[in-house]
């Protein structure tokens, strides 16, 4: 194992070997275990927690848990024996359904699932699995009712919308059906569950898979600090991975840590010359310092491997754009928009570039369609009311001028009162 994993395990094994009667102890060696996928070992020491101390709910539910994939009708009995000791767990009822779905017992199962929404009314999962479980049987309105409350509370899993897109089909209303199955192809989420105990199991988990899940998720919730403590322990442990290398590179660009980004870039190609991530990386270095042709072949070496990535396209065309290549920057943004037609980065540029040239009417559909994906940007706000205005829409206009203005965009006031007094002469078509 990982020298991390295998000194966890080590050491709680020896807390469990120094303290045999402590029915904590030997639960806490399980998580670790369960929690590093040595799920048949954990419910030996569930069980040996669940002999010193009965009556502690967590033991029994964890170790149905981990009995789930190795004998699901032991795991069935250790769910029931966890439900008599806290029935009002919504998550157990959840794991009691899966089970019992596992086993081929629908309509048990389909009743767990309900019983999980009674008690938890917002849980994503009982509602998808009840509404599952009721449009295999055919019943279509209580489906769609429970699959569209699921959509509501978990829109990013695509599971749902795949089902949806099964109930819309058999509804015969093909054109949801196909937006759905379009949802579910772009979302690749799983269904959320709320499972406090089952989730503190997890976080005992070194591995350096886990580790790179931690680090991801902190570098999306924009906890960069965190994501960079967790990648640089990931480099440490594997220096020759390419990917690790790269994406620490992007943490430490967001911790203002340039030059150590830098090192990680190189140290990426010098694993992998035609490593994308850390061409695209380099090139957003170098753009920044004004090394413009030298950010400009960073790209290029990107794009050769990764054709089809919608930011490298545009911050190569945007640095063409600058440098006067128009024609080049805008077959760069066109092809942003054949992969992501409703991307905003693409909308924008494009609309800038065209409203240079002179064709307002395209900038105007491209700043409005880049609205659309990012209706809070105030300096796209503006740049749409400065096109409106010169194909004289001043009314409309002035509502995206107000609107920058409220978003903390700089709008000069006699801009507005300038835009105001034409749109009071009557210039608001």
């Amino acid at each position: 194992m990982e020298p991390a994993v295998a000194a966890k395990i080590l050491d709680h094994l020896e807390k469990a070997r120094s303290s045999p009667r402590s029915a904590e102890t030997w639960g806490k060696l399980g998580e670790v275990l369960q929690a590093h996928g040595l799920a048949r070992e954990a419910s030996e020491c569930y069980l040996a927690a669940i002999d010193l101390s009965p009556r502690e709910f967590p033991w029994h539910y964890l170790r149905a848990h981990a009995l789930r994939g190795v004998d699901a009708a032991l795991a069935l009995a250790q769910t029931e024996e966890a439900l008599r000791l806290d029935p009002a767990y919504a998550a157990a009822h959840v794991l009691k359904a899966e089970i019992r779905e596992q086993q081929g017992e629908t309509e048990k199962a389909l009743a767990s699932y309900e019983k999980a929404l009674e008690l938890e009314p917002t849980s994503a999962i009982a509602a998808f699995g009840a509404g599952r479980l009721s449009l295999s049987q055919g019943n279509l309105d209580r489906a769609r009712a429970l699959l569209e409350a699921a959509a509501g509370l978990d829109p990013e899993a695509g599971a749902i919308h795949a089902s949806l897109a099964q109930l819309y089909r058999r509804l015969g209303e093909d054109d949801k059906a196909r937006a759905e199955a379009e949802t579910a192809f772009a979302k690749k989420a799983a269904v959320g569950v709320t499972d406090p105990i089952h989730f503190r199991m997890t976080q005992e988990s070194v591995s350096s898979l886990v580790q790179l899940e931690r680090a991801a998720a902190a570098s999306e919730a924009g906890d960069f600090r965190r994501a960079e403590e967790i990648y640089r322990g990931l480099v440490e442990l594997r220096p020759d991975d390419a990917d690790l290398r790269a994406r620490y590179g992007d943490v430490l660009v967001q911790v203002n840590q340039t030059a150590k980004a830098r090192e990680e870039y190189l140290g990426a190609l010098g694993t992998n010359p035609a490593h994308a991530a850390a061409h695209h990386g380099l090139g957003n270095l170098r753009n920044l310092e004004g090394d413009f042709e030298g950010a400009l072949s960073e790209y290029r070496a990107s794009l050769e491997s990764r054709p089809d990535h919608v930011p490298t396209l545009v911050n190569f065309g945007a640095l063409l754009a600058f440098q006067g290549k128009g024609n080049e920057a805008e077959a760069a943004f066109r092809r942003a928009l054949e992969i992501e037609p409703t991307a905003f980065g693409p909308n924008r540029q494009l609309g800038e570039l065209l409203l240079k040239r002179g064709d307002v009417a395209g900038a105007i559909r491209h700043f409005r369609a880049a609205l659309e994906a990012e209706p809070d940007s105030g300096p796209v706000h503006f740049q749409l009311a400065m096109a409106l205005a010169s194909t004289e829409q001043f009314g409309p206009a002035l509502e995206h001028a107000r609107k920058a203005s409220a978003l903390g965009h700089p709008v000069k006031p006699d801009v507005l009162s300038r835009l105001e007094a034409m749109a009071a002469r009557g210039g608001g078509r």
